[in-house]
């Protein structure tokens, strides 16, 4: 990842007045400020999104976890364990970039994971209300 990346992860860090940072393909393009709406639940049956058979909503929109629940940026108190932190997010836009095809990336903020207490379906996922989209990647 370019030294720019790094610098804008850096800045989304320390700049995050959200507890989640997460990062969410689409093959759409997104606006900087958006507020995604909802993702539906995957409808195994059709092998399909419940869009598409009887919508079941979320609560919140499907993203890969940049933050894994202990990388908080108010215990970040040296410049290498802010380091470490861009470290493993770039490790995860590598990985998320590998396993999944998507024509746009971003990184989306938010206070409140999963608040209808759904199955987040992959190791990585994450479902985020009112996510804030902030940088493409």
């Amino acid at each position: 990842m370019k030294k720019l990346q790094r610098e804008q992860l850096k800045q989304i860090i320390k700049n995050n007045p959200f507890k989640y940072i997460a990062l969410r393909g689409t093959d759409e393009p997104l606006k900087i400020g958006q507020i995604l709406e909802t993702s539906y639940r995957w409808d195994y049956e059709m092998d399909c999104s419940s869009y598409d058979t009887e919508p079941v909503e979320l609560g919140g929109v499907c993203a890969i976890n940049l933050t894994q629940d202990h990388q908080w940026s108010d215990w970040i108190e040296t410049d290498e364990e802010m380091e470490e932190i861009i470290d493993c997010m770039e490790e995860m836009i590598e990985k998320a970039k590998v396993l999944y095809r998507f024509y746009y990336s971003y990184i989306i903020i938010s206070t409140e994971r999963n608040p209808l207490g759904y199955e987040e379906n992959d190791d990585d996922e994450i479902i985020l209300a009112d996510a804030v989209v902030v940088a493409e990647i």
